[in-house]
């Protein structure tokens, strides 16, 4: 037994069972002490009222008394019991062994007879060795006078012997049970030990690396439950690891293109003494557009990083919903229209305030509208619109006639990394930090697309009046 536990559960089964045995064998021998010792005692108080019975009808003295009356005398002849008549004054005057007794005799048993009711004693007498019991009763005349006693000595070696045969019985059939309970707490003990150890196994090559190893324990129980914590742990950082060369990844391949042309355009400008000013001028704004390119993903980086580590947290404040669409309304618009795109504004007039994170919230709209326009072509259209819903909520719409997104792609365009067929998404962050912002917000934010129509991105964001109230 190498395993702690399982010496643990071997220990406390065999101390409960230990515990229960002998207390029921204590219970067993302590019944068959009082039981046997119950019985005799019975058998002795009937066969002394029989015979008082009989004396009392027949005489009005001890002195006419016939022991060789024929009703009583198998009482007076029993081979297994000392029988004994004792006058009031205390002196034997009938011994059924010829034991003779010249001075009264006082034992406990005698003593209640005389006081009128039935003795009973256990101890040894002078003229044997064996323990005896010994039970008197009082002999009354046909007038009700105490006129005696009549007592019944029985030797008890022969109960004790049926005793000890009986306690030697039960403690052999006590350590028995005892022993193959022992053999049964260690295969328990074993049983319920090699899950947890095929689990500790099992953790210990995921901790090594090997993401792929299952646990396939099925006990129907909690040991069960924690393999399949496991197995989903496992799965997880298989996720986890994927997700870390994803970004590893994507990180590398989208730096590599804006740094190689800043720097090509660098070198180029360096080494140009009589370079052309158009050319200057084109590659300096190249190297501007390419920097705001690397400040755009590593912002989307730093974002991720945050909401991965779950250090994001909301500066919410309360703000006027027309206030803010027309802040977001005013930076994209120049976009829209310079990409000959036609831009719709459809807003309801009942949309009153929000208490949001504006910056956060500012960040996923342009977003949403940044890929809007880089997935639709000209001639095409983009709609903006907002309304409230019954729950008093803020819908908001965002629509183009762009490419689309196939069916099979929709369910995946708001995980991390995921850049669709295309390919024109820097990261394939943009999405899905959007979506943890209208997570955060108690939102949701849902994808509607049809290739070669057009997608919807609806945007449901609770107003968070009540909430600011409190």
């Amino acid at each position: 037994m190498k395993s702690s536990i399982q010496k643990r559960l071997f220990r406390s089964f065999t101390m409960i069972i230990a515990f229960v045995v002998i207390l029921f064998e204590m219970i067993v021998i302590i019944g068959i002490d009082q039981i046997s010792y119950k019985n005799m005692e019975r058998i002795m108080a009937d066969n002394l009222d029989y015979a008082i019975s009989s004396i009392r009808l027949r005489t009005e003295s001890l002195d006419s008394v016939d022991i060789h009356d024929p009703r009583f005398r198998h009482f007076f002849d029993s081979d297994n019991a000392q029988v004994q008549i004792i006058n009031d004054k205390g002196y034997v005057i009938f011994d059924s062994l010829g034991v003779l007794y010249t001075e009264k005799i006082i034992y406990p048993d005698i003593t209640l007879a005389k006081e009128g009711t039935r003795g009973t004693w256990r101890g040894r007498v002078d003229y044997s060795d064996e323990q005896v019991m010994a039970m008197s009763a009082p002999i009354f005349n046909s007038t009700n006078q105490y006129i005696g006693t009549l007592r019944m000595v029985i030797g008890l070696s022969s109960l004790q012997a049926m005793q000890i045969k009986s306690v030697a019985i039960f403690i052999s059939l006590g350590v028995f049970i005892v022993m193959v309970s022992l053999l049964m707490s260690n295969y328990f003990a074993k049983s319920f030990v090699k899950p947890l150890n095929n689990l500790k196994e099992v953790s210990e090559k995921i901790a090594d690396g090997q993401f792929s190893i299952r646990s396939d324990i099925k006990t129907g129980d909690e040991i069960e439950h924690l393999s399949n914590s496991i197995n989903y742990m496992a799965e997880e950082l298989i996720k986890r690891d994927q997700l870390k060369n994803d970004f590893i990844s994507s990180v590398s391949h989208e730096l590599r293109t804006p740094l190689t042309s800043i720097k090509g355009w660098a070198i180029t400008i360096q080494g140009g003494d009589n370079i052309d000013k158009k050319i200057v001028n084109e590659g300096l704004d190249i190297i501007v557009s390419e920097a705001d390119r690397l400040s755009d993903m590593v912002e989307e980086l730093l974002d991720f990083s945050r909401f991965t580590s779950g250090r994001v947290t909301l500066n919410k404040e309360q703000i006027n919903v027309d206030d803010f669409l027309e802040n977001i309304i005013n930076q994209m618009k120049p976009r829209i229209l310079g990409d000959d795109l036609v831009f719709v504004i459809d807003f309801a007039d009942d949309l009153g305030d929000m208490v949001v994170d504006p910056d956060r919230m500012k960040q996923v709209f342009i977003n949403v509208l940044d890929n809007a326009i880089k997935f639709t072509d000209s001639p095409g259209m983009i709609s903006l619109g907002a309304r409230k819903n019954a729950l008093n909520e803020l819908v908001f719409f965002v629509t183009d006639t762009g490419a689309g997104i196939p069916e099979d792609q929709i369910n995946r365009v708001k995980e991390k990394f995921f850049k669709g067929n295309l390919g024109k998404s820097h990261t394939g962050l943009g999405l899905s930090i959007s979506d943890e912002i209208i997570n955060l917000h108690n939102g949701d934010l849902r994808i509607e697309s049809q290739v070669g129509k057009g997608t919807t991105i609806t945007i449901v964001v609770p107003s968070g009046l009540k909430e600011m109230s409190k």
